[in-house]
């Protein structure tokens, strides 16, 4: 047999509020010739909000910390010399350069990292050289495309970095 129902328990106190802030960006990239160590430009049409876009540089700014994912594509032209390269200028700082293996064709930049507040980065070319970016046949907009997303406020356990080769 069961006894009554106890008397209600104190409340415990009220946990912590949902995180639904969302900042982002999305852009097409337009036909450009960037020079070695700059930053592209002449991301038009774009979107974003909770992260400041500074146009005549291509600086993008973090307004609201936590875990991003960048994903910036970029069209080359045919005549690029293989080695050609773009990164992320993270603070000052490159990280996350990949280059192509041939001459002209897509370049994509992925990088996936946890940002304070004030983090500035630019999409920069770290080629030895000047590298052209081109929309595809009869169509503006299309020299790449630029999408940032926040996915998370925080990483849940301990952040692990490894560095040295591989193998």
């Amino acid at each position: 047999m069961l006894g009554a129902t106890g008397a209600t328990g104190v409340t415990g106190p009220t946990g912590p509020t949902a995180d639904d802030s969302s900042p982002f960006f999305n852009s097409n990239v337009q036909a450009q010739t960037v020079a070695v160590g700059a930053p592209v430009i002449n991301l038009i049409p774009r979107q974003f909000a909770g992260i400041t876009y500074t146009p005549a540089t291509g600086l993008f700014t973090i307004q609201v910390p936590g875990l991003y994912f960048f994903n910036v594509t970029l069209n080359t032209a045919a005549a690029t010399a293989a080695g050609a390269s773009f990164g992320l200028l993270i603070n000052g700082t490159l990280a996350a350069a990949i280059g192509n293996a041939d001459s002209g064709g897509i370049i994509d930049v992925h990088r996936s990292n946890f940002y304070t507040a004030g983090t500035t980065i630019q999409i920069v070319n770290s080629s030895p050289a000047a590298v052209s970016l081109v929309n595809g046949t009869g169509i503006t907009g299309t020299a790449g495309h630029v999408s940032i997303l926040r996915y998370a406020a925080n990483a849940t356990g301990t952040i692990s970095t490894a560095t040295g080769t591989v193998g």
